[in-house]
């Protein structure tokens, strides 16, 4: 690590690491990476108008590595083990290791800059990230006549850029009185920069596009966005398409916090939320337990005395075809509809419509949502009620933590801020969101 200030408004810093490692073949597994940061702080240089207290600029630049593999022997042809008629077996391994496979490597740049006016008392924080991830270990697939499946490879490059903004301000100051507000915003995407072998398509993700769409089988439906449902059966029918669904990542996230002060008391609240972006959940599917809103208890009744009249709320088709290409794109469609009449058991209606799995357009949700993450009062014991007492000061207080959620009407029951993972997300929302209350004494000698 080396820091240079070269005169007093501009500050270089460099940094330089080496690492060996045991999963890459031996020609390849040392690895160096850099990073160098500048910054110019201008209100030390320039004369500036009374009321910017702080201006900075500044930019970085920084490489990593790494050697992960996903196996320990990463770089060693090795047999795989496994059991038959109770007894140990080895196979030949299927998947081919080149003595010339590359370290992953990610390259990232930051430019940014922050100014704060009337001292100290407002000051904004921004900056743009742009950072590039190349040779990536990959799995592709090769010809079995070569004797394996797959071959352990480099490729891949993805373009990942964005934005972080922090808002700092302390609206009110006085001598009894502080109120400090704080927030931040984000905003960032992953996108296909590159694929291997001159491809310029990875499933549904074309280059220059995001990697974190989602593409699904929704219900067929007309232009209305009714239900297509089969005339025979009365239930409905799925799309022989994949459809992009949306995103899994947010357009952006944003927190709030803020601080009251009153003499002795202090009021703190912390907010965080997101907007856009969607998740996977079992939501839409509670249909059949019984506890959706949509749920009819008199048709259910019916249904276990079997009875068949329930009539499905959608359309069918009285005449015409839709024709599509290779694609699923709509080349001709002369389809006119009428409503259902078609009567059907409950049960196979809600075990239909109720049945989303994992690759089921409608089980993906808006993610939206605004939290009070915590809360907390507390009171600083004044110096008078201590007393002569060893006691150099104290403080008594009571907080919680996720107290509030506001969520989309159809995401309700879901907790979103659970989402984990880039491009990815907690497909079950394992358990519901614990909400925690706690009392606090703080006490100094």
């Amino acid at each position: 690590n080396v820091d240079l200030r070269f005169w007093k408004p501009l500050y270089l810093s460099l940094t330089g690491r080496n690492d060996w490692v045991s999963t890459l073949p031996v020609v390849n597994n040392s690895y160096f990476y850099p990073s160098a940061s500048l910054s110019l702080v201008l209100s030390d240089w320039l004369r500036l108008p009374q009321e910017i207290s702080f201006l900075k600029v500044r930019s970085s630049l920084a490489e990593v590595n790494t050697g992960n593999t996903g196996s320990t022997y990463g770089q060693v042809q090795t047999y795989p083990v496994s059991t038959y008629d109770n007894l140990p077996t080895m196979t030949v391994a299927r998947s081919l290791i080149p003595g010339n496979l590359l370290p992953a490597a990610s390259k990232t740049y930051e430019v940014g800059g922050n100014i704060a006016f009337f001292r100290n008392r407002l000051s904004l924080d921004a900056t743009y990230f742009n950072r590039l991830d190349y040779n990536n270990i990959i799995s592709e697939s090769v010809s079995e006549a070569t004797g394996y499946n797959t071959v352990t490879a480099n490729g891949r490059k993805y373009d990942t850029r964005g934005w972080e903004l922090v808002l700092n301000t302390v609206p009110v100051n006085t001598a009894n009185l502080r109120w400090d507000l704080n927030v931040n915003f984000y905003t960032g995407h992953k996108y296909l920069k590159a694929l291997e072998d001159g491809l310029t398509q990875d499933g549904y993700i074309k280059l220059g596009s995001r990697v974190d769409q989602i593409y699904m089988y929704p219900w067929l439906k007309d232009a209305k966005g009714d239900l297509i449902l089969n005339s025979g059966t009365g239930l409905p029918q799925e799309d022989a398409y994949e459809r992009y669904t949306g995103n899994y990542d947010p357009d952006f996230m944003y927190g709030v916090q803020t601080h009251v002060k009153y003499k002795h008391l202090t009021l703190s609240l912390s907010f965080d939320g997101r907007k856009g972006g969607k998740y996977f959940s079992i939501l839409p599917r509670m249909v059949r337990a019984g506890t959706s809103p949509d749920y009819d208890l008199k048709a259910r009744t019916d249904a276990a005395n079997g009875l068949s009249n329930y009539v499905g709320k959608g359309v069918v088709v009285a005449s015409g075809s839709v024709q599509y290409d290779g694609l699923g794109n709509i080349t001709s469609d002369s389809r006119k509809y009428v409503a259902n009449t078609t009567v059907t058991n409950y049960q196979s209606w809600e075990e239909s419509i109720g049945n989303m799995s994992g690759n089921r357009a409608e089980s993906f949700l808006n993610a939206d949502y605004l939290k009070l993450r915590e809360a907390s009062l507390a009171w600083e014991i004044p110096r008078k009620v201590l007393g002569n007492s060893r006691i150099s000061s104290g403080e008594v207080s009571v907080f919680g933590s996720n107290l509030l959620l506001f969520t989309r009407k159809s995401s309700l029951g879901d907790d979103p801020s659970w989402l984990i993972g880039e491009g990815t997300a907690d497909a079950n929302l394992k358990s519901p969101t614990a909400r925690s209350f706690g009392v606090q004494l703080k006490l100094k000698f």
